[in-house]
């Protein structure tokens, strides 16, 4: 069944990518070490232990199943394309210094729109001092 093994590979992934053996990722995130190690080598998890395991690495259900790019795509070094933005430049070419791509951070956090929102609004008031 692929979508075992791919459950296994981006859950070795992640926690690899974290620097947790399986005995830390059992101590921080309450799950057994046996369920884990289990899971690792193809065995088929539980609904409520993918939800577990998707919150404690702040992935959705779905990437953890290989369903979608997983955040870890996201790594620093890495660059976010504008691909509309990109199209039109290569159309055009005539718009030298317009952002079409940035630059991925050592450090980024996840925000809902209201708390985008509310920090956009903190960072803008805080320009007009």
């Amino acid at each position: 069944m692929e979508e075992l093994k791919t459950f296994a590979e981006t859950l070795r992934r992640l926690r690899s990518s974290r620097g947790l053996s399986q005995a830390q990722l059992a101590k921080e995130s309450g799950i057994p070490q046996a369920s884990i190690s289990r899971w690792e080598t193809g065995a088929e998890p539980g609904l409520l232990s993918i939800r577990q395991l998707a919150q404690f690495f702040q992935v959705s259900c779905d990437a953890l199943c290989g369903l979608s790019s997983p955040p870890d795509s996201l790594r620093a070094g890495n660059w976010l394309i504008d691909l509309d933005a990109l199209e039109d430049w290569r159309a055009t070419k005539s718009r030298a210094g317009e952002a079409w791509a940035v630059a991925i951070p050592d450090r980024y956090r996840i925000v809902t729109s209201s708390e985008y929102q509310k920090l956009r609004s903190e960072a803008y008031n805080r320009g007009k001092r």
